[in-house]
Order: structure tokens, then sequence, then C-alpha cells
């Protein structure tokens, strides 16, 4: 084979791999910012989803966890700070699919309280359910954020977030019959507090779950040993 074919053959294949690698270049280029696009568009669906339901909730725990009500009147004033919030949040709660952040059920929720609460004890199960919903809805945004970030889909997100939802509800269920059996002389202040581990339930929700039974107990003194033990343990 002379020069000339030898040349000639080099600069086709060159050539071709010069197209080969600019066509490469080119769909590598359009995959990554099609992958850009695409996780841009789910995190705003994402944000449009849970900043409503977060930023009502954030609103009540402000406007609430400050308040001792003492008698009717202050338990009137509450009512009526609760369904002024539900009623600017209705809007939202109408627009979205409940079952993406269950805001439509966190409206409810807060206008039936608003009509029918007539106790400190109603005051306080209801700031623990509002307690419950923001601690749960921020950690699940922040983590599905972080998720759809490394590229995994909406679906499996929303698959994910329905089992957790009942795990964690059932897991809140289990500590606070606990907390009932503990009140009723049931169990004991070392039993508890390992129904308390196993819960995950920690900080101001927990506070106010032991507040709610305080609330109802004949003996002050067993929940606030439990208290104490919570506290040892940087529960609370």
């Amino acid at each position: 084979m002379s020069e000339w074919q030898v040349s000639l053959i080099s600069v086709w294949v060159g050539g071709i791999l010069g197209i080969v690698g600019s066509l490469l270049g080119s769909w590598l280029s359009h995959r990554w910012e099609w992958k850009r696009r695409h996780i841009e568009e789910n995190l705003r669906w994402l944000e449009e989803r849970y900043q409503p339901a977060l930023e009502f909730l954030g609103e009540l725990i402000a406007d609430l966890a400050t308040q001792r009500p003492l008698d009717s009147t202050d338990l009137h004033k509450i009512q009526g700070r609760v369904e002024q919030s539900a009623r600017r949040a209705w809007p939202y709660a109408l627009r979205l699919d409940p079952e993406d952040t269950g805001l439509r059920d966190l409206v409810l929720d807060a206008l039936t309280y608003a009509r029918i609460s007539q106790s400190r004890e109603e005051f306080f199960e209801y700031m623990t359910r509002v307690l419950m919903s923001f601690q749960t809805l921020s950690t699940v945004f922040r983590e599905e954020r972080e998720e759809i970030l490394s590229g995994k889909s909406l679906k499996s997100l929303i698959q994910k977030r329905v089992q957790r939802r009942k795990e964690e509800q059932q897991r809140f269920q289990q500590l606070l019959s606990a907390l009932e059996g503990f009140k009723e002389g049931k169990y004991s202040t070392e039993q508890t507090i390992r129904f308390v581990e196993k819960s995950y339930i920690r900080g101001t929700l927990l506070q106010f779950l032991l507040d709610l039974i305080e609330q109802r107990a004949h003996n002050t003194d067993r929940i606030a040993s439990l208290k104490k033990k919570c506290r040892d343990y940087g529960w609370i």
C-alpha cells in the first residue's frame, strides 16, 4: 500500500472518528441538559405541593406554640386565629391533590378544631397534631428533594411517601397508647421510656404529647418523672 493510500485512509478514519466524537459529544450534552431540566421540573413540582402545607403549618405553630389558654375567652381567641389561617390556606387545598401533602385534611382539621374545641385538653391535642404534621412534612420534603437531585422518579417517591406516612402514624398511635397506659399505671417509667425510644418522636412534639397526658392525669408526679427521664436522654 502506497504512502498516499495510507494517508487517505488515515484522513478518512480520522474524519469518521471526528464525526462520531462530535455526535457522541452532542448526544451527551443533550442528555445532560434534558436530565438537568427534568430535575428542575420535578423540584418545582415538589415545592409547589409542599410549600403551601409547610407555610400553613408554620403559621399555626408560630401562633399557637406560645399559647397557654387559661379560660374560655383565651380558647375562643385561639379558635378565631386558627380559622383565619385555615381560610387563607383553603384555595391551595382545593387546587392541590390531597394525596400529595394532605393539605386539604390539614385545613379541614383546623376548621373542625376552630368550631368544636372547648377545652385546654383539646387545644393540646390539636397542637400535637400540628407539630407532628409539620415535622413529618418538613422531613419528607427535604429527603425527597435530595432523592430528586440524585435522579429518583416522582412515582417512586409518591409510593414511598404513602408507605412512610402509614408507618409514622402507626408509631405515633402506639406511643400515644403507651403514654395513656403509663398514666393509668399499666407501664412503668422504664417501660414507657422504651416505647418513646422506639417511636423516634422527639423535641417539641414529644413535649406536647407529655403535656397532653399531664392534662389528663390525676397523679402528675409520675408524668414529671417521665419528663425528667426524657430530658436526661436529650429527647426534649
